[in-house]
């Protein structure tokens, strides 16, 4: 049996840069807050203006999945999700 902060800190590579893809998915999950909802759309989108906004984001200011689902609190995307975005 293993703890939810043994999965994360020992098996899932939580410290990885989010993928285009985990933006979407994250999108999906963010219910109650268009705002936010619509900033991930963003990163997450095939255009000049969402690459260049991911790329500030995510590459540039070098954040991590951990970063990222902090940064959005209302985000509440299920565990099975992680599991896969992180390659386990």
């Amino acid at each position: 049996m293993i703890r939810i902060d043994q999965l994360f800190e020992y098996w899932l590579n939580s410290s990885a840069i989010p993928t285009w893809s985990f933006m979407r998915i994250m999108a999906y999950f963010t219910k109650d807050d268009q705002v936010r909802k619509e900033k991930l759309l963003l990163f997450a989108a095939w255009t000049l203006e969402g690459n260049n906004e991911y790329f500030r984001y995510i590459h540039w200011e070098k954040r991590t999945y951990i970063e990222v689902l902090n940064d959005f609190p209302t985000t509440k995307v299920p565990l099975n999700y992680l599991i896969k975005e992180f390659g386990l």
